[in-house]
């Protein structure tokens, strides 16, 4: 078999080439060492070699790469001196198929040790509730093809997928406590130009969960899209929806249903994107995008499915060639009138969080950069919740310094050629 693959990697025509990253990232803050403690203060350093096969040919690039991450902290989740270590392979594929459609592909499969911050990339910076895990297996991933059917006539087709699972989780858990989850979600979408500026579509969307108790949850509804043209450089995007819900499956013991004893509910959903790029005749550009909306959210670790109120904005300055700097953030909640059901006794568990990053990125030479950053993160119960308050802050500085072996392109200045 290894013959047969060295026989195909011969005969591409196409540039394959191997190539190579390594990051470097001291942290100083505070942060919960493990989901569900408190804060404390914390010192870091995160390395994080990266190799990787890159093959491009005309209208197609494809790449495969394998980056273990060594985590060294003090204090360290698991108690001892030795790093962490998490061992992630990512994939990611660009394909122009014909003149008119275009395939997006990407994958990540992570397995080992992983701290605090590493739970948050996995299931997303404003996911409300952490699992307390220190081993575990995930896999993401996600796909798109968009085209034009017709001079007028636009499709998009998309799908993903989550896995991940608690590694030796310990025994005598309680009995709602989720140790995998798997899910995956298509949509389809439909776009007719009316005029230059303006596109209406509609489409629909699927979505799907189950949990390690046997629990299953479907999403679908249909949707109605909005594109506009606001200007050359300003891009809006509208979705209005129904969401219908329903789970089938048991719930654990002294747990009560999430939708109510039908197991079942309607809900509107919408969402907005804004894309804004402006480029200026003195090498700098400003970008700034910003997207939220109403969604009936399935949370991977508590198994709550509820309507979930969110945002994510952010915005970019680059000054050609050798600085960026970039300022995002994001917030989630869900929407509730009264507070989770728990038993007597139980915390209501986190649901609302956010996230904000600010950093500052120099350009050494083509392949050395460096960054400065800090990151603030908290979670805490829905924003009903009596005596509510944030109890899991993340508040740090971080240095990082990168260097690649890739060919880095030096952005031109507008109007150049």
């Amino acid at each position: 078999m290894v013959g047969h693959a060295l026989v195909a990697l011969v005969a591409l025509s196409g540039d394959l080439r191997v190539q190579g990253d390594a990051t470097s990232e001291s942290r100083a803050g505070e942060t919960p060492i493990l989901a569900g403690q408190p804060s404390q203060a914390f010192v870091a350093e995160v390395l994080t070699p990266l190799v990787a096969l890159t093959y491009r040919d005309a209208g197609v690039i494809f790449e495969v790469s394998y980056a273990p991450r060594i985590y060294w902290a003090d204090p360290n989740p698991l108690g001892r001196l030795a790093p962490l270590l998490l061992h992630t392979v990512n994939l990611t594929l660009d394909d122009q198929m014909t003149p008119r459609f275009r395939l997006l592909a990407a994958a990540t499969g992570s397995v080992g040790e992983a701290d605090y911050t590493t739970l948050t990339q996995i299931l997303g910076t404003v996911q409300g509730a952490l699992p307390p895990v220190q081993d575990l297996a995930s896999v993401t991933g996600r796909a798109s093809i968009r085209g034009d059917l017709a001079e007028r006539w636009k499709l998009e087709l998309g799908a993903g997928g989550l896995y991940w699972k608690w590694l030796q989780a310990p025994p005598n858990l309680p009995p709602q406590t989720i140790l995998w989850q798997a899910s995956a979600a298509e949509d389809a979408t439909l776009l007719y130009r009316v005029t230059p500026r303006h596109d209406l579509g509609f489409g629909v969307a699927f979505a799907q969960a189950r949990y390690s108790f046997g629990l299953d949850v479907l999403t679908i509804g249909p949707t109605a899209t909005w594109k506009v043209r606001l200007t050359p450089s300003d891009d809006l995007r509208l979705m209005l929806g129904l969401a219908y819900v329903r789970t089938d499956g048991p719930m654990p013991a002294g747990t009560m249903p999430l939708l109510g004893p039908s197991g079942q509910a309607v809900s509107p959903v919408g969402a907005f994107e804004f894309l804004s790029r402006v480029a200026r005749a003195d090498e700098v550009w400003f970008s700034a995008l910003a997207k939220g909306g109403v969604d009936f959210y399935v949370d991977p670790v508590i198994g709550t499915a509820v309507p979930r109120a969110s945002i994510e904005a952010g915005i970019a300055a680059a000054k050609v060639p050798d600085w960026l700097a970039t300022l995002r953030g994001g917030f989630a909640t869900p929407i509730r009138t009264t507070p989770f059901v728990v038993p007597a006794g139980v915390v209501a568990p986190d649901e609302t969080a956010f996230a904000v990053t600010l950093s500052l990125r120099k350009r050494f030479s083509m392949n050395f950069f460096g960054e400065v950053g800090v990151r603030w993160a908290d979670r805490g119960p829905a924003l009903v919740t009596p005596d509510f308050h944030f109890h899991q802050r993340q508040l740090y500085l971080y240095v990082e310094l990168i260097g690649t072996t890739r060919q880095v392109p030096t952005p031109k200045t507008p109007g150049s050629v």
